[in-house]
Parts: C-alpha cells; sequence; structure tokens
C-alpha cells in the first residue's frame, strides 16, 4: 500500500512542474510581435496630442522625455506620423493651390509636395542613426522614432505657411511653389514676416530635439557634440528633401 501511494505521488509531481513550463512557453511569442492596432489607436488618441504639448510646453526637455516615458517604442509611431503628415499637407496644398491657381495646377504638384515628410523623415532618421553611431551607440529604431518629433515640426510648419500663402499671397505657381519651400520673395511685407517668423521656430524645435537625442549619446559634461552636430541633423535633410521635391515639380 505504501509502494502504490508512492509510486502516485511521484507520478503526479512531473505534471505540477511542467504546466507552468508549458504556459511561459505558449505566452512567449504573444509579446514579441508588433501591437498595430493598439498603438496605431494610442497615436491618434494619446501620442499625437502629448508630442505636440512636449516640444510646445518644454523645447528644452520635452522631445526626449516623450520618447523616454511614452508607451510606443515601436515603429508603429513614426509610420503614422509620417503617412498622416502625407496626406494632411497633400489635401491642403491642393486646396490652397486649387483656390489660388484653379485648375492651372494638376493634383500632381500637391502629391509631391505631400511627398516632403517622407523623404524628410528618411533622411534625418538616417543621419541621426549616423551621427549616433559616431559616439557607439547605433540605434536605428530611436533614430526612426525621433524622426516623428521632427516630422510633427515640419508639418506644422508647413500648414502654417500654406494658410499664410492662401491669406496673404496672390502670385503665380512658381512663386507660390517656392513659398511652400522657404523662399520668401521680396514686397510681401507682413507675410515675409510671418513666414520668416514659422521658419525660425519650427527650425529652434528641430536643433532642440535633435540635439537632446545626441545629448543622450555623450557625457553630462559635455555638450560641444550635440550643441555643433544637430544643425547639420536638421539641415541636411531638409535641404535634400528640398532637392528631391522641387526635381518632381
Amino acid at each position: 500500500m505504501e509502494e502504490f501511494e508512492q509510486q502516485e505521488m511521484h507520478n503526479e509531481a512531473p505534471q505540477e512542474i511542467n504546466q507552468p513550463q508549458q504556459e511561459e512557453y505558449t505566452n512567449a511569442p504573444q509579446n514579441n510581435g508588433l501591437d498595430w492596432g493598439g498603438d496605431i489607436k494610442r497615436f491618434f488618441t494619446e501620442d499625437l496630442k502629448d508630442m505636440l504639448l512636449a516640444i510646445i510646453k518644454r523645447p528644452a526637455t520635452g522631445a526626449q522625455q516623450w520618447l523616454d516615458n511614452t508607451q510606443s517604442k515601436s515603429i508603429v509611431n513614426p509610420i503614422c506620423m509620417i503617412l498622416s503628415s502625407f496626406v494632411l499637407i497633400t489635401l491642403m496644398a491642393f486646396i490652397i493651390l486649387h483656390i489660388k491657381l484653379g485648375n492651372a495646377v494638376g493634383f500632381g504638384t500637391s502629391l509631391a509636395i505631400g511627398t516632403t515628410p517622407i523623404f524628410f523623415s528618411l533622411f534625418i532618421s538616417l543621419f541621426m542613426f549616423i551621427f549616433m553611431a559616431i559616439k557607439q551607440k547605433p540605434d536605428i529604431i530611436m533614430a526612426f522614432r525621433q524622426s516623428s518629433l521632427h516630422v510633427l515640426i515640419l508639418t506644422m510648419a508647413m500648414i502654417a505657411l500654406l494658410v499664410t500663402f492662401l491669406i496673404f499671397v496672390n502670385t503665380d505657381k512658381s512663386t507660390l511653389i517656392g513659398l511652400a519651400f522657404g523662399k520668401i520673395p521680396s514686397g510681401y511685407g507682413f507675410a515675409a514676416l510671418i513666414m520668416m517668423l514659422i521658419s525660425v521656430y519650427a527650425i529652434s524645435m528641430g536643433f532642440s530635439a535633435a540635439r537632446q537625442t545626441l545629448k543622450a549619446c555623450q557625457s553630462n559634461d559635455k555638450e560641444c557634440y550635440s550643441w555643433y552636430i544637430a544643425p547639420l541633423v536638421v539641415f541636411l535633410p531638409i535641404y535634400l528633401s528640398y532637392i528631391i521635391v522641387s526635381a518632381m515639380l
């Protein structure tokens, strides 16, 4: 009788030990994939507003704080930001060009202008990755995530410029398209001042966002690298994007 009870206890023990291992194995793959649905929903309900408040209310530290504290650690957030910016700028450009120039401008021109944030995000991710790698901290996901902040700044600036063109500028196609990329002609007075201020604020926000990320790659007592490299991280993508989009117009 005792031998039978010992044998029964011996047979039941492995079942209790193996069951948690089986449950752990079953749940493991679920934690490794991207939560596209949840991240997309979070972007439109939380992240977009949080990004905007971070760069406006805390221009010196908000960008990096948002990158560190947000739950959106995947590539879904920048993809949503890029696509949203593309759609919004394309539609805004089409409406304003149609109001100003009528049927003289096709949808292709607006579509080309709308691709600006796409090229800008690719270039700024590339340069951010390169300059982070120089400090031996290469992180392409972080560089791509950081580009969403710059695309948001670019989108706000381009929309503000387009609205300024609609209200204050009455000109031909070539000059209007040039204005969309920061070429301010003489003789526009108050409109030129507004566009200059928009450009200065947008570029300053871009410098600050890039500097915060690059500063995290160096010692706290050294700021020279992030201070001098941040303008390159912003200016080079703007210049290259401008060249590509201008060739498409």
